[in-house]
């Protein structure tokens, strides 16, 4: 009833009440887990779900460089929406929309892009980094 309230006086959107119901009152999943691609190299994964469906995500390629470890690459489902992060070393973030059908879609197409180009995604970030200490 109270919510009915705010939507009739447009505190709350239609979709927004729904995000509510689904966020809150349904059971939301976390999982989250570092995959290591190399010793020097990992994936760190987390998403939010309910059920079957994926309703946050994010996975990072991370490099050990001087004992700590850098993110390189980030796809997330913040900001509203989908969307690759390049950080580059001078820390400056380039973003790319990701075009998916679905939360779920863009999570497998993140996790098989880190899988598949982690290496030549360091092999940039290196040459990059080594342009900037010049």
């Amino acid at each position: 009833m109270f919510f009915g309230f705010l939507i009739i006086f447009g505190i709350f959107s239609l979709c927004q009440y729904f995000f509510f119901c689904y966020t809150f009152l349904v059971k939301t999943k976390e999982r989250t887990y570092i995959a290591y691609l190399a010793a020097d190299c990992r994936r760190r994964h987390s998403r939010k779900y309910i059920g079957k469906w994926i309703i946050g995500f994010c996975v990072q390629l991370e490099f050990l460089i001087d004992n700590k470890w850098i993110p390189i690459i980030r796809y997330d489902s913040s900001h509203a929406f989908v969307h690759r992060d390049y950080i580059h070393p001078d820390g400056k973030v380039e973003k790319t929309p990701i075009i998916a059908k679905d939360f779920n879609d863009a999570l497998t197409f993140s996790e098989n892009d880190i899988k598949i180009n982690w290496e030549s995604y360091k092999e940039k970030f290196m040459k990059e980094k080594e342009k900037r200490h010049k």
